[in-house]
C-alpha cells in the first residue's frame, strides 16, 4: 500500500508543475489572440527560457504575460514586456503584478513603445537611488500625471524630477500627482487666460509671446521654470496672489514650498538630463539584487520546474483520457445511486462493516504480536527461575553457576 502511495506521489510531483503551467497559460489565452498552435508553443518556450535567467516563478512570469495582454500589449512584444517588467519588479522591490500593471499603464500614458520602457525604468531607478522618492512613488506620479505633463511639453525625465522634488518636500505621491496635473493644465491655458489669471501673469514680467512659443514648441520645463522663478521674485503678498490666480488655492501651498526650493528642482532635472548618467541603472540594480542565495535557489527551482513541466506535459493527455473514463464511470454510479437510494444505503452499511472487520483484524494481528511477545518474556522469566532453584540444590558450585548465568544473561 505504501509503495502505491509513493508511486502516486512521484507521478503527481511530475505532473503538478505541468498542470499549474497549463492553468496559467489558460489565463494568457483568454486575453491574447493566437492565430496558430505554433504561436502558443513559441510563447510557452519564451516563458520557460525567461525563467532560466529571471528569479521569478514560471507561474509568475506567465501571469505577467497575461497582465500585459489584458492591458493591450501586442502579442509579439509580450515576452520582451515580461522581461522588462520582471527586472523592474526586482530592481524596484515591488511585486511582479505591480510591475507589469504599472509598466503597461505607463507605456500607454506616455505613449512609449515597450522596447523603450527600459529607459523609463532607468530614469526612475536613478532618481530613487539619489533622492528621497522611492521607485514606487515615482511610478504612481508618472501614471497619474504623465498624460497632462506630456501634453504640456514635459518629458518623462522632467516629470520624474518634478515628482521627486515634491516628494522630497514631504508631499505624498497622490498629492504630488494632483499638484502636477493642476500646475501643467493651468500653465498650458495661460496663453488664452483672461481676467485675474491674466493679470497675475502680467505681474511676472514675462513676455506672453515668448511664453506661448515655449508652450507650443514643447518646452514645458522651460515655461514652468520661468513662471516659478518670476513668482519667487515677487513680494510676499504678490506671490500669494499670483499663486492663487494662476494655479488655484488648492495647490498654492505645495507650489510655494517648491518655489522656496527651486535649487532642488534644478538639481533633480540636471540629474536626468544626461542619458549617460542613468543608462543601465535598472539593469545594474536588477543584477545586484539578483545576486543573492535566495534568487539563485529560485533560478534552480525554475529550471527544475521547467524540467518537470516538459516531462509532465507529455503525460497530461493520458491523464485526461483516464480522468474522462473514470468521470463517465463516476457519473453512471451517481445516477445509479440517485435511482436506488435504499440499495446504496445497505451497500454502504455492508462496506462499513467489512472495513470495520478488516481494521479489527489488523488490530488483533498487531495486538497478538505484542501479547505474544509479553507471554514469551514471562515464560522466559519462569524458565530462568526454575533453573536457578535447580542450581541452588547443587550447593556452592551451583551458586557460582547461578551468578555466572545471571551475569551472562542466560
Amino acid at each position: 500500500m505504501m509503495d502505491v502511495v509513493a508511486l502516486g506521489t512521484s507521478l503527481y510531483g511530475l505532473v503538478k508543475p505541468a498542470i499549474a503551467f497549463e492553468s496559467a497559460m489558460a489565463d494568457v489565452k483568454k486575453v491574447v489572440n493566437f492565430d496558430t498552435p505554433q504561436q502558443i508553443k513559441e510563447m510557452e518556450h519564451d516563458i520557460k527560457q525567461l525563467s532560466k535567467r529571471i528569479p521569478i516563478a514560471v507561474e509568475g512570469l506567465t501571469q505577467m504575460i497575461a497582465t500585459g495582454g489584458q492591458l493591450g500589449v501586442p502579442r509579439e512584444k509580450l515576452a520582451q514586456f515580461a522581461e522588462i517588467a520582471s527586472k523592474m519588479s526586482i530592481a524596484f522591490d515591488i511585486t511582479s503584478e505591480e510591475a507589469s500593471t504599472s509598466m503597461a499603464k505607463l507605456s500607454n500614458v506616455l505613449q512609449v513603445p515597450i522596447e523603450q520602457m527600459t529607459k523609463v525604468g532607468d530614469v526612475i531607478n536613478h532618481l530613487s537611488n539619489n533622492t528621497a522618492a522611492t521607485a514606487q512613488d515615482l511610478l504612481t506620479v508618472s501614471i497619474k500625471a504623465g498624460a497632462m505633463a506630456k501634453s504640456f511639453g514635459m518629458s518623462h525625465n522632467e516629470l520624474s524630477a518634478l515628482a521627486s522634488s515634491f516628494i522630497a518636500l514631504g508631499v505624498a505621491p497622490e498629492q504630488a500627482a494632483s499638484s502636477i496635473n493642476m500646475m501643467t493644465s493651468r500653465l498650458k491655458l495661460l496663453p488664452v487666460a483672461t481676467g485675474a489669471a491674466r493679470d497675475a501673469f502680467n505681474m511676472l514680467g514675462i513676455s506672453m509671446q515668448e511664453y506661448t512659443e515655449m508652450v507650443q514648441t514643447g518646452k514645458g520645463k522651460d515655461a514652468l521654470l520661468a513662471v516659478l522663478e518670476s513668482i519667487k521674485g515677487l513680494s510676499t503678498i504678490q506671490r500669494s496672489q499670483a499663486l492663487k490666480e494662476i494655479f488655484g488655492e488648492k495647490v498654492s501651498q505645495k507650489i510655494n514650498a517648491l518655489i522656496d526650493n527651486l535649487d532642488l528642482l534644478r538639481t533633480n532635472i540636471e540629474m536626468v538630463s544626461d542619458e549617460a548618467a542613468y543608462t543601465n541603472s535598472m539593469q545594474q540594480e536588477f543584477e545586484m539584487r539578483s545576486a543573492t542565495t535566495a534568487n539563485s535557489l529560485q533560478l534552480l527551482k525554475n529550471q527544475m520546474s521547467v524540467l518537470a513541466t516538459n516531462i509532465g506535459s507529455t503525460m497530461l493527455p493520458a491523464i485526461n483520457s483516464i480522468v474522462g473514463i473514470f468521470g463517465k464511470a463516476a457519473s453512471s454510479l451517481a445516477d445509479f445511486a440517485e435511482k436506488h437510494p435504499t440499495l446504496i444505503k445497505y451497500i454502504g452499511l455492508a462496506v462499513t462493516g467489512m472495513m470495520s472487520f478488516k481494521l479489527a483484524t489488523f488490530a488483533l494481528g498487531y495486538g497478538f504480536t505484542f501479547i505474544k511477545g509479553g507471554i514469551l518474556s514471562v515464560v522466559s522469566v519462569f524458565t530462568r527461575m526454575r533453573t536457578a532453584f535447580s542450581l541452588l540444590k547443587l550447593g556452592f558450585g551451583g551458586l557460582i553457576l547461578l551468578v555466572f548465568a545471571i551475569t551472562e544473561g542466560i
